[in-house]
């Protein structure tokens, strides 16, 4: 699969849980148990067709800024097992690139997004909730300061852009003058 700039889960590792239930910012769209409420306050986004890995990391944002904490058991209950010979949507679909694009891009959007507002211009009726900030999962996750890096490089790319315009533009009145 093409690399795509989102957070992708990268696996499972073992975590001593001292036989409890484990805190984690994540959600699992293949084990999850809660009252069906929650799907009023939370509905899924039929719009995040022939996506394999996006939509999990956009629904742990929606559920968290809807201030839901996520645990999970403290031992292997389920898992997935992709080396089976059943065909695979993300293998047998040759234009599967092109259908998930505007998908990846509508996350990489919401996750640029400097606030819950922005971030729900791009998500509409299935956006962020308003009990905590996406500025707040992103510490969570630790890449917060990855985020402002990424911010603060666009900025002085747009500063030294202007700084060529208005060097151009000098130069232009110069011989005009």
């Amino acid at each position: 699969m093409k690399d795509v700039d989102i957070i992708k889960f990268d696996g499972a590792r073992f975590i001593n849980s001292n036989n409890s239930f484990i805190k984690t910012p994540f959600v699992t769209g293949n084990f999850l148990f809660t009252e069906s409420k929650f799907l009023q306050e939370i509905p899924y986004d039929p719009t995040l067709d022939y996506l394999h890995q996006g939509e999990e990391i956009l629904h742990s944002l929606r559920f968290y800024t809807h201030g839901y904490d996520i645990y999970v058991p403290n031992e292997t209950i389920v898992y997935h097992l992709y080396n089976t010979k059943e065909p695979k949507i993300w293998i047998d679909d040759k234009d599967i690139e092109k259908k998930r694009a505007k998908v990846y891009k509508k996350i990489i959007n919401v996750f640029n997004s400097y606030n819950n507002y922005i971030a729900n211009l791009y998500l509409g009726k299935y956006g962020l909730g308003n009990k905590r900030s996406i500025n707040s999962y992103r510490r969570y996750l630790k890449i917060y300061k990855t985020y402002f890096k990424k911010v603060l490089i666009n900025i002085l790319i747009f500063i030294n852009i202007l700084i060529i315009i208005f060097y151009l533009l000098y130069i232009i009145f110069k011989k005009l003058f």
